[in-house]
């Protein structure tokens, strides 16, 4: 057991800690989230922003087709157009209430 203050590792340690960093970089930190279809929640949120906004690039268009479920696409692009919609809305009914 190290006492408090003792930051020495072994090489065995150096190795896990390593690994483990490696792995964590691998995955850019957000294994924790994926699901049962291999894409995080995160991942296809970026993909339907970038799809909504025409910037896709062809590897993650060919990932998503490959790996996603269209259910969560679909219920993520439903819940982003409908905010978009009530976002517009809320704009527009402020501008025309300030004339």
């Amino acid at each position: 057991m190290r006492e408090q203050g003792d930051f020495t590792m072994n090489d065995k340690e150096l190795t896990d800690a390593t690994e483990k960093l490696k792995t964590n970089d691998a995955n850019n930190g957000v294994d924790d989230c994926k699901n049962e279809s291999g894409l995080s929640i995160f991942q296809v949120i970026y993909s339907v922003l970038a799809a909504m906004f025409g910037v896709q690039n062809q590897d993650r268009h060919k990932r998503d087709f490959e790996k996603g479920d269209p259910t969560q696409f679909i219920v993520v692009g439903i819940l982003f157009v409908v905010v978009f919609v009530f976002g517009l809305i809320w704009i527009v009914n402020g501008i025309l209430a300030q004339q």
